[in-house]
């Protein structure tokens, strides 16, 4: 609250007083009172002023403290149960309404945090329900091996990805109720995914390679399944010619450095910024038609729910190259 604003506002009754005092002098110089009229020329602008300025400092010291405290609060709309009382009627009323309205707001959270997490649980229901037939259609498929039931069969995968990717998408906000960090090797993990994409892989020819897989790392192994089968499901998505992915793993200081490359089609410098943007896609996406862009965007929400930090590189016309860092220091242990 700065004294100028204060003096602005209270301009007019400013004005009102000078209009008052100097009618007074008039009065008083008619009837020849020099003394009193002195006393009225000091006296009553300094009580004036000296009340002004009480009142200033009272509501200055009131609303520097309602600013501060805002400024340092992540969570503003918490604000009316930290400031301070008020000791004049303007604030009272400005406290009053202020909880008010945060009881108000509470309120409303609360019911759509409700709605939310019912939806949630309506769609994670679904889903577990849906992959009975999903699974039931791929064993079929597998029992009466054809053409078109191979790619039924091939239909039959997208549809289950698609559902594990809204599944995983429902939990991410509430990460930390699903996962378990223990120590994990990286190589059980990869198997893991090779295993998921395997028919695919040999299909079309894809060469693996693995280097120091061996070393563990801490994590939660269902969702780094999931992060890892989403990029590994880009780099067969976007492969090249003479396809290839390695995976590889090293240590520096205090942290495992897990590299996934390919040599695809890779990404434009002009769209590397927002790879993990949710909904991007990208030119490569949208000339293919089957990116929903959210794979990544989800990668990088669950490794920064587990504590990990994610990154991706590529050069056009060469590849792409994902690291995942895994924190060992004592402190995350």
């Amino acid at each position: 609250m700065k004294l100028r604003d204060y003096l602005r506002e209270r301009q007019a009754v400013l004005i009102l007083w000078v209009v008052f005092i100097a009618a007074l002098e008039v009065m008083l110089l008619a009837v020849s009172e020099p003394m009193l009229q002195i006393y009225i020329g000091i006296g009553i602008p300094a009580g004036l002023f000296l009340d002004m300025g009480l009142e200033f400092r009272k509501k200055k010291r009131f609303y520097d403290s309602v600013e501060r405290q805002a400024q340092e609060m992540d969570q503003v709309y918490l604000l009316p149960e930290v400031v301070e009382d008020a000791d004049f009627l303007e604030g009272k009323y400005l406290i009053q309404f202020l909880k008010e309205m945060e009881t108000s707001m509470a309120e409303r959270v609360k019911a759509y945090k409700k709605d939310h997490e019912e939806y949630k649980d309506y769609i994670e229901m679904w889903i577990h329900e849906v992959k009975l037939p999903i699974a039931t259609g791929k064993m079929i498929a597998e029992n009466h091996r054809s053409e078109a039931m191979d790619s039924m069969e091939e239909e039959l995968q997208k549809i289950e990805d698609y559902t594990e990717q809204a599944l995983y998408y429902a939990r991410s906000y509430n990460v930390e109720k699903d996962y378990l960090i223990k120590e994990v090797p990286l190589q059980t993990v990869v198997a893991e995914v090779l295993k998921k994409n395997k028919k695919v892989l040999i299909a079309e020819k894809i060469k693996i390679q693995m280097e120091g897989l061996e070393t563990t790392v801490f994590t939660d192994s269902k969702w780094m399944v999931f992060v890892l089968n989403q990029i590994v499901s880009n780099s067969i998505k976007y492969r090249g010619e003479d396809p290839a992915i390695s995976f590889s793993a090293a240590k520096r200081k205090e942290q495992v450095v897990f590299t996934i490359r390919d040599n695809g089609i890779g990404i434009s410098a002009g769209e590397m910024g927002r790879v993990f943007e949710k909904g991007f896609t990208g030119s490569n996406g949208r000339g293919k038609q089957k990116s929903t862009g959210i794979g990544l965007y989800l990668c990088q929400k669950l490794c920064s729910r587990l504590g990990h930090k994610i990154y991706l590189f590529s050069k056009e016309g060469e590849g792409t190259e994902v690291s995942i860092i895994f924190p060992m220091n004592s402190y995350y242990l």
